[in-house]
């Protein structure tokens, strides 16, 4: 009984906390920390996301750089997404291409979504971080115009969402640059018509620890 309570306890404590440790895979199609239990913030973001080129070919491969200007992130979540001239038609949810990062880095981890391997990359860990660079390898046949989408977290209450690189254009693509989709922003509906309200899971995960510590 002490055990079962004590991991109730354990769990309450990580929804409250986030995930430092990186995020989990249900957050790959919005790229949204939930488990803070904030909105994002709206004003002008200190990070960027800068590649070394405005062109790729199939197979080739694109340097990206995450940096902070100004201040830090402990926390990302990084994707190449497809560039669409119609954010409605599903083409941009999901991630492309795959990602390396540097041998022997403690911070970055590479994540599985979609269920493709590597087509993600998050921190493993919560450390004070300037700038990071990764390497975004393209599919085989290029798949259109891209750009990579962040998630960029300074603390556990205060993360931007809508951190987007420069439009990446297939070799001898010389038509206009296509567009980024808007992001969440907000602990918006989870698809059941609620709000997703991690304070109410933590009142309700100690009401069972009480009643259980209680005997009952």
């Amino acid at each position: 009984m002490f055990s079962f309570v004590a991991a109730l306890s354990i769990c309450t404590i990580c929804v409250v906390n986030g995930y430092p440790q990186g995020p989990p895979t249900s957050a790959c199609s919005d790229m949204y920390p939930t488990g803070h239990g904030a909105n994002a913030q709206t004003g002008t973001p200190y990070f960027q996301i800068t590649v070394d080129q405005s062109t790729y070919s199939a197979d080739g491969t694109v340097t990206v750089n995450l940096i902070a200007t100004s201040n830090y992130y402990e926390g990302v979540f990084i994707q190449a997404r497809r560039a669409t001239s119609n954010c409605s038609d599903g083409t941009n949810d999901t991630p492309v291409g795959t990602f390396t990062i540097p041998s022997g880095d403690t911070f970055l981890q590479l994540m599985t979504c979609s269920g493709v391997s590597g087509s993600a990359v998050s921190q493993k860990t919560k450390v004070h971080i300037t700038n990071k660079s990764i390497t975004w390898t393209a599919p085989n046949p290029a798949i259109g115009q891209i750009y990579f989408r962040g998630t960029f977290v300074k603390n556990e209450k205060t993360f931007w969402t809508d951190i987007s690189s420069p439009i990446v254009k297939p070799t001898g693509d010389s038509t206009t640059s296509l567009s980024a989709c808007p992001v969440r922003t907000t602990m918006a509906d989870n698809g059941s018509g609620r709000l997703y309200k991690p304070v109410s899971l933590v009142i309700l995960l100690s009401t069972i620890v009480t009643v259980l510590s209680r005997g009952v």
